[in-house]
């Protein structure tokens, strides 16, 4: 009784049409009856009741007229209940249940009913039942995920099982803190595929609107290691750093305060992360001046000239030279000076592409300028000396 799993032989020894249980079911003290056969059987969707819609419903009412005759016995009066049955009693609600089932059978034709049975008496779950019920949980998990594999090879990208080693995990999962393994094979604890988390950088998470918790930020999940390719554009060796990454139980949603009084709320360093151009960052009341579509250091004068309000707005970090240095792509103001600081912005642009045109003219009049200077001067010599 206390190994549901060995009720039947293993599968190896028999062949599929020697499954030997077909109807399960048990009996407490008190004479209530109920179907156990997912407990016990090896294969319970592949039992004759499972694939019977008719057996299945016969099934049922063989169930309740037993619980019927149960409870008839159990309570009495106006709901005064008596001594648990003795099993003579149990005996005779087994035969008058089976008697009243064959009946409505035949009555009905072994026609599938809409209508629900009557649900037996409740009673307080006890700690006997509390047990039989968790036993019961972890059975059904065990027939749910299927056997274990029997080699490391069999483990890995299983879709049931995961082994807590290098090779099994992805460089960006990790085991569910909490989660209980299954057992161990060669030494490594076997737990649930559902049991992993990916884990993520705090700038991915905040791609995601989510922000690290401040007392998590220095107890990372797990720490990887990444290289930056772009050194070897340059012919350099490729620079490696370390990444901390964090759990969705590492983090919370991300609160982004609105302008208060006029003033745009910064960080700790005196600008506002907005990670890859992502508006949703950008504080209620404010608004970005992206740097793909205007000139930053024209921007900047423009608000400088005009005395108004602007905050950094970062959107990433490069890793070059072996530092990590924070990539501005714009710049945050108030909803109600950025057109205006546009505008602005566009002129200054403007007014230094005009100068930037008339000192490369003034620069290739003075060119030119020499060029013919020199060619007359070379003339003149040519018809004085008559070289």
């Amino acid at each position: 009784m206390d190994r549901p799993l060995r009720a039947e032989p293993e599968l190896r020894m028999i062949s599929a049409r020697t499954l030997c249980l077909q109807y399960v079911c048990a009996i407490d003290t008190a004479g209530r009856c109920a179907d156990v056969i997912r407990r016990y059987a090896t294969k319970p969707d592949k039992t004759a009741l499972a694939s019977n819609p008719d057996l299945q419903l016969n099934w049922a009412k063989f169930l309740e007229q037993f619980d019927a005759g149960a409870s008839s016995a159990t309570v009495a009066g106006d709901g005064a209940s008596t001594e648990p049955k003795q099993p003579s009693s149990v005996d005779e609600s087994w035969s008058a249940a089976r008697g009243a089932a064959t009946l409505t059978n035949k009555a009905t034709g072994s026609s599938r009913s809409s209508s629900a049975p009557s649900s037996a008496p409740s009673s307080a779950p006890s700690s006997a039942s509390y047990k039989a019920r968790k036993a019961e949980e972890v059975v059904q998990l065990q027939r749910t995920l299927g056997p274990k594999p029997r080699t490391l090879v069999g483990f890995k990208s299983h879709p049931d099982y995961v082994l807590d080693c290098t090779g099994h995990l992805k460089a960006s999962e990790v085991i569910n803190p909490g989660a209980r393994p299954l057992g161990l094979f060669k030494g490594y604890a076997i737990y649930r595929r559902t049991d992993t988390a990916t884990v993520l950088s705090r700038k991915q998470w905040r791609l995601g609107m989510k922000e690290v918790l401040a007392d998590q930020v220095d107890s990372p999940a797990c720490v990887q290691s990444r290289s930056d390719g772009r050194g070897k554009e340059r012919g350099q060796a490729a620079e490696s750093f370390e990444v901390p990454l964090y759990g969705a139980w590492q983090t919370k949603d991300i609160v982004v305060l609105p302008v208060q009084d006029g003033v745009i709320p910064t960080n700790t360093y005196g600008n506002i992360e907005v990670w890859d151009y992502q508006e949703a960052l950008v504080p209620a009341g404010a608004r970005m001046i992206s740097g793909k579509e205007y000139n930053l250091a024209a921007a900047r004068q423009a608000c400088q000239d005009m005395g108004l309000q602007y905050v950094d707005a970062v959107v990433g970090f490069d890793r070059s030279g072996g530092a990590t240095r924070a990539t501005v792509g714009g710049l945050v103001v108030l909803a109600e000076h950025a057109e205006v600081i546009q505008d602005a912005a566009s002129n200054v642009s403007e007014r230094k592409r005009e100068k930037a045109a008339l000192k490369k003219s003034q620069v290739n009049v003075a060119r030119w300028e020499l060029l013919v200077k020199h060619a007359l001067t070379r003339l003149a010599l040519r018809e004085r000396y008559g070289h």
